[in-house]
């Protein structure tokens, strides 16, 4: 892990499992962490490219996957780092997992052909569906009217289709539940109604600071 909070949280869920702090990206460190680890496949998530980390595994030949993939639109010196310096990065992995299309696009451009390159959505997605199997074997008739509200907060691009299929299979045990969606990026509303009409979703569009009128209306 690489965070305090990475660390507290993994060893809270995961129990009956030796945890560490991933070592400082400098090659000694580097080379004695993985001699003392001696891995046999290495799992990075979103954007944790650290060249040293990656160009040893690639030196003694472990496997590594990117999952959780995600390249945003890059401008100035970002872009400059992302085309000249980490686009090589993308090199040394053997399988990649992207978000969303425009991730997939931009690291296909720069991959080796021997790359294994997939999207799959976002993997926060999957602690969502969990929820929704133990919410199925609940008894739904205790459910009161107060929570009728499926909330979808920071919902990234590529991920509206999920959430709107997710939703349109809970509305048929719950006639009355409204699904709520704050993105959290920019440019988001062409990709959402056309999702929305993909689905035959009717939707409200809200892209300025509601009144709380507005929202009990949109609630109740």
């Amino acid at each position: 892990v690489g965070t305090t909070t990475g660390y507290q949280l993994a060893h809270a869920n995961i129990p009956n499992i030796q945890i560490a702090y991933l070592p400082y990206d400098f090659l000694p460190c580097i080379f004695i962490a993985s001699n003392r680890i001696k891995p046999t496949r290495c799992i990075i998530t979103e954007a944790e490219l650290w060249p040293n980390l990656l160009m040893t595994l690639k030196l003694f030949n472990i496997p590594c996957s990117l999952i959780n993939a995600r390249v945003k639109n890059k401008k100035g010196i970002s872009f400059w780092m992302y085309k000249y310096v980490f686009s090589h990065l993308f090199k040394l992995f053997n399988t990649i997992y992207t978000q969303d299309q425009a991730s997939f696009d931009w690291i296909n451009t720069y991959r080796l052909p021997t790359t294994s390159l997939t999207i799959s959505g976002s993997t926060k997605t999957f602690n969502v569906l969990n929820k929704v199997k133990v919410f199925k074997k609940k008894n739904l008739q205790a459910i009161s009217l107060n929570h009728t509200i499926l909330l979808v907060g920071s919902c990234h691009p590529g991920e509206f289709a999920i959430y709107i299929r997710l939703f349109t299979t809970m509305r048929s045990i719950i006639p009355k539940l409204k699904l709520l969606i704050v993105p959290r990026h920019f440019g988001w509303k062409k990709d959402f109604i056309q999702t929305c009409n993909q689905y035959t979703t009717s939707s409200k569009i809200i892209d300025t600071l509601p009144s709380y009128k507005t929202i009990n209306n949109l609630i109740n």
